[in-house]
């Protein structure tokens, strides 16, 4: 699997920051955005080893939404299939929370 990076924005807030990014799966390809709200302690692997389970799902075109923990957060994750497409790919949407609010937001769209 290849992820590719753009350039971090910063919001108004200074603890937000949002980044684009595309990944790269075989033949398929989602085009995604990060927003970050704040300091966190998640490892990077882990961010990338629950992108890369999602991937493989939503590349058979699976539908669910589930709830794990990473590193102490909330995380959950939910794959959803926008009507009929040629490549038969889901949508993939993941967010991540402390003990009150949400302070990551993964999405990715298949291209």
């Amino acid at each position: 699997m290849e992820f590719e990076f753009g350039l971090p924005y910063f919001g108004e807030k200074e603890d937000t920051v949002w980044q684009e990014f595309s990944v790269r799966s075989r033949e398929y390809k989602w085009r995604g955005v990060v927003i970050v709200r704040g300091r966190m302690n998640i490892t990077v692997n882990s961010l990338k080893n629950i992108i890369e389970d999602s991937i493989n799902d939503a590349r058979k075109g699976y539908e669910y939404t589930k709830i794990e923990y990473i590193d102490g957060y909330k995380c959950r994750i939910s794959l959803d299939k926008e009507g009929w497409n040629y490549t038969n790919t889901s949508s993939i949407e993941i967010k991540i929370y402390d003990q009150k609010h949400e302070k990551i937001t993964i999405s990715l769209k298949p291209t």
